[in-house]
């Protein structure tokens, strides 16, 4: 395996690691900074694939912009109304569900 195989499957690794903890952590605080590591591993997919305007705009916009404002309105909301924020999984299996019959979809084309 040569090191650029190596560098995608890091980066594959950690962005589909990390979007499960999104998916399945309780802490919203939690699921918000594995967003950060989700964006930054889409952007070295992205750096990876030689498209380096979007691996940027990644960075700039959706890491820059939307992951700091949704951190600081988290962090803002907690502090003012002493929330317990924590999300609900209830709806894993129909998730489960659904994942299977795209990737069996994937898997025929």
């Amino acid at each position: 395996m040569n090191a650029e195989a190596f560098v995608f499957w890091v980066f594959a690794i950690v962005t589909v690691a990390s979007a499960a903890v999104v998916v399945l952590s309780r802490q919203l605080i939690y699921s918000a900074f594995a967003l950060l590591f989700t964006f930054f591993g889409v952007a070295g997919l992205y750096a990876l694939l030689g498209a380096g305007f979007l691996a940027a705009t990644q960075l700039l916009v959706y890491v820059g912009g939307i992951l700091v404002l949704l951190l600081f309105g988290v962090m803002l909301t907690h502090k003012i109304y002493d929330l317990d924020l924590r999300t609900e999984t209830t709806q894993l299996a129909p998730g489960v569900i659904v994942l299977q019959a795209s990737a069996v979809d994937v898997w025929r084309s």
